[in-house]
């Protein structure tokens, strides 16, 4: 049987956000009721008259950082071959989450049914275990949602939990080659059955 991975380009965030504040320039007679204690600064004019300046602040500005995250998975999997009744493992292939100025966040799974011609393996007869990760520059900041098989998920008949991410806005990634466990019914119907697994992140 053979199930393919199409690939999610997740919710990427970007955003933008400039700060500016400051005053201009300007300029205008003195209007105080008494000119000779105004307290502005007064320059005589080329026509002998005074105009008064306050001082002007220039403007300032800060940029905000921009956050970002994307996730790449393989486009196709093989999965290999399994008889009815029996119970077949195989690896996805690998997948990389990348992070930037984002603490934390979060991938899901789901799938859909293994189908060929005549027949149907059920999501629930399809578990999924992420296993632990296999790059992490994140310095322990990558955690895995079923570390072993013993802990793997039941089924795929609903989003799952594959990966986390916690505890820094640097730009990290965490990658991970999770394995597929597919109970095959005894009834099965013999074939090429394809699905599709699909990994979000937010």
């Amino acid at each position: 049987m053979t199930g393919r991975d199409q690939p999610e380009e997740g919710n990427i965030s970007i955003m933008s956000n400039k700060l500016a504040r400051g005053m201009g320039s300007f300029f205008k007679p003195c209007e105080c009721r008494r000119p000779s204690s105004c307290p502005h600064t007064t320059a005589k004019t080329p026509q002998g008259s005074t105009t008064s300046s306050r001082q002007a602040k220039a403007p300032s500005t800060r940029a905000l950082a921009q956050p970002s995250l994307t996730i790449t998975v393989p486009a196709t999997a093989n999965l290999g071959s399994a008889s009815a009744g029996s119970t077949h493992s195989a690896q996805l292939g690998t997948i990389t989450v990348t992070g930037s100025e984002v603490p934390q966040w979060d991938v899901t799974v789901t799938a859909t049914a293994l189908t060929t011609t005549g027949g149907t393996i059920a999501t629930s007869n399809i578990a999924y275990w992420s296993g632990p990760a296999t790059a992490d520059t994140g310095n322990e900041a990558c955690h895995p949602g079923q570390k072993t098989a013993a802990e793997r998920v039941i089924t795929l008949n609903a989003a799952r939990t594959a990966f986390s991410h916690s505890g820094s806005t640097a730009t990290e990634s965490c990658s991970w080659n999770p394995t597929l466990v597919i109970s095959v019914p005894t009834t099965a119907a013999a074939g090429q059955y394809t699905d599709t697994i699909t990994h979000s992140v937010t």
